[in-house]
């Protein structure tokens, strides 16, 4: 959702912005996986899927980002 906001925005800074908050919230969701594979709601095999879904789409951000400069 931040990225969909964040390319309506006018300029190159916004945009950022608003990549910015997608790779907290990204993070954040890193870190409920984490805490889910601690507490044992979640196995090994599902946490390693998600994260690597996570850090690919963190790097896509990333480049994304790159991008803007």
């Amino acid at each position: 959702m931040n990225i969909a906001e964040g390319s309506g925005k006018k300029s190159k800074k916004d945009t950022s912005h608003f990549l910015d908050i997608a790779l907290g919230s990204l993070e954040e969701l890193h870190c409920q996986y984490r805490i889910s594979l601690g507490l044992s709601y979640i196995n090994q095999q599902r946490f390693n899927e998600a994260d690597e879904h996570i850090h690919r789409v963190g790097y896509l951000l990333h480049k994304l980002q790159e991008s803007l400069s």
